[in-house]
């Protein structure tokens, strides 16, 4: 009895000892993948804000070129339109499919 405690305590020991250099190899693994993911989020987080900055830049693009002065000068300057007189415009009214 005596010799299987004492083999069963070794066998305690040695389970220990080696199971402490294992737990720092998981350990070391699980820091590597941290590190490698911290660094992904940081790289997101920089092209968020990169994106973020394109798109505010982008509205404003798209708020100038909408603008109903831009339109108006382009239509005139570069189409040679202009705004309809009265007397240039038509009005026709379709009632149950007739023309009035």
């Amino acid at each position: 009895m005596k010799k299987e405690h004492v083999f069963l305590k070794c066998t305690a020991y040695v389970i220990m000892a080696l199971s402490i250099p294992l737990l720092l190899l998981i350990n070391g693994i699980q820091a590597k993948k941290y590190k490698a993911l911290e660094k992904e989020m940081e790289a997101v987080k920089e092209k968020t804000v990169l994106l973020i900055e394109e798109n505010k830049k982008l509205n404003t693009d798209i708020s100038v070129l909408a603008s109903s002065e831009r339109i108006e000068d382009k239509a005139v300057n570069e189409y040679g339109l202009h705004k309809a007189k009265t007397e240039e415009t038509y009005r026709i009214n379709v009632k149950n499919g007739e023309v009035e």
